[in-house]
């Protein structure tokens, strides 16, 4: 994505997709044909879908659950099962992807062409790349339908972005056509960051800081001893940092933001006050074996 925010250098696109209800859309039989497909044996494939197939379901209507009906797709949130199975089925969304760009008529992004790259996939979170060229888009139009028709998985216009550059405005305005999504703005959020084309300003890191706060400001911590709060500080708030910092360089303003916001949980809990401090922050932080 580096380089999206110009419109320099050779044309090229980038569609974020979102699959409308995921878990709960996808089709039965595609689940079964999938297994199949996989080589998984016919008995094991019969278990797992009497658990996929034979769930019931009741509404909920003024506090009171309301009867019981028979589900006809989908893969249930919470069940152990369900990311796997939702899992191969997405990589027959993967096969459909290699078969396409084998196709000579099919050109790369410029930066995906030595490795042969088209697309990104982590579960439900599809990221697709070419170079701005019609037929490429088409092609792709043409492997989201498919996998559609077969899976019972939509891509949702609503929430699917496209994001060229370099493309003449009339390509731009045909692409779009094409495909049928709106026109997308970096910095947007992918895989819980922001997804950005240039160096990342502490603005972009809003979502960090008030992830961290709201954290603190839902726990309740007045029978919390200052080491029960280092704990958590330790595996929940810092471990939250660490993930955004395996991936940017984090501005020196956020950092000291979210040092703040630890320090005042330290000392006085969700009440997030900003005064006493028992011990200086700098020996708190530093290892338990020099007195922190």
């Amino acid at each position: 994505m580096k380089g999206y925010h110009k419109s320099l250098g050779p044309a090229r696109y980038a569609m974020k997709v979102d699959l409308m209800k995921a878990s709960d859309s996808v089709q039965w039989d595609f689940v079964d044909a999938t297994l199949i497909t996989m080589g998984f044996p016919r008995t094991v494939i019969d278990w797992i879908m009497v658990c996929v197939t034979s769930c019931q379901f009741s509404i909920n209507v003024n506090g009171e659950l309301a009867g019981y009906f028979q589900g006809g797709r989908g893969l249930r949130q919470g069940d152990p099962l369900s990311p796997y199975l939702f899992v191969l089925c997405m990589e027959i969304l993967s096969g459909l992807f290699y078969k396409m760009s084998a196709n000579q008529e099919f050109k790369f992004h410029w930066r995906c062409k030595k490795d042969k790259i088209s697309h990104f996939c982590f579960v439900d979170d599809l990221m697709i790349f070419s170079k701005g060229d019609v037929n490429s888009i088409r092609m792709i139009r043409t492997v989201l339908t498919k996998f559609q028709d077969l899976s019972g998985l939509y891509p949702n216009p609503n929430k699917s972005d496209i994001f060229l550059s370099g493309a003449l405005n009339a390509e731009r305005e045909q692409i779009i056509r094409i495909l049928g999504f709106r026109e997308g703005e970096l910095p947007m959020k992918y895989l819980g960051v922001p997804l950005i084309s240039s160096r990342l300003k502490a603005v972009y890191c809003k979502g960090l800081v008030d992830r961290i706060t709201s954290k603190v400001q839902h726990w309740t911590c007045r029978t919390l001893s200052y080491g029960g709060r280092v704990q958590l500080i330790n595996s929940v708030l810092f471990s939250i940092q660490v993930y955004w910092a395996s991936l940017f360089l984090l501005p020196g303003q956020v950092i000291k933001n979210i040092e703040q916001i630890m320090k005042s949980f330290l000392w006085s809990g969700s009440d997030m006050r900003t005064t006493g401090a028992k011990v200086a922050w700098d020996q708190v932080c530093l290892p338990k074996k020099v007195g922190g």
